[in-house]
């Protein structure tokens, strides 16, 4: 069979598309390749953190993404790095820094192509969090004090603070309008 977005010959059993990583519609019965649609990502901010209380074990980075339909929270994997860089002081978590990035590089290269557009829905596994957007103005609120600028989601039982820097947090601020 042939992938529907980049016509190149792909297994019949894919999940995607071994050269533009284009989803397989499981459903489609003519086994045609899904594709993300170009303007799916309206917003897209990385590089969140979760708030800390007492924490001794790296916490999650998240990215933002809004669609027309939802915001999803997704959570970046952690790795030990960032642990084992704590007990080695500076140089530990500089270096702890840049394997967590290269991590979260990788794992968003499932889902964003170099040119940071959509390629793939593989953001849903990971996303803890999806909110619809009829539903977002009353699930956010965003807080800031001296040195920190916090975005709070709350929706249903679920309640994540993240934490960004000055410009994307006002980036996002700017963008859901509050």
């Amino acid at each position: 069979m042939k992938c529907a977005n980049c016509k190149t010959e792909i297994e019949s059993d894919a999940k995607f598309c071994h050269i533009c990583r284009s989803k397989v519609d499981s459903s489609n019965t003519t086994g045609k390749v899904s594709v993300i649609e170009k303007n799916e990502a309206l917003f897209y901010s990385q590089n969140w953190e979760r708030t800390r209380i007492m924490t001794f074990s790296q916490l999650p980075r998240f990215d933002i993404l809004i669609t027309e339909q939802f915001l999803y929270l997704i959570a970046l994997p952690t790795s030990l790095a960032h642990d084992v860089g704590g007990i080695f002081g500076i140089v530990g978590s500089v270096v702890a820094s840049f394997a967590e990035k290269k991590a979260g590089n990788k794992t968003r290269s499932s889902w964003l192509d170099s040119n940071q557009q959509l390629t793939s829905r593989e953001y849903e596994k990971i996303s803890p969090l999806k909110i619809p957007i009829e539903n977002l103005k009353d699930s956010l609120l965003f807080k800031k004090s001296f040195r920190q600028r916090m975005a709070i989601f709350t929706y249903g039982d679920q309640k994540i603070t993240l934490q960004g820097n000055k410009n994307e947090y006002e980036r996002f601020k700017t963008y859901v309008g509050k």
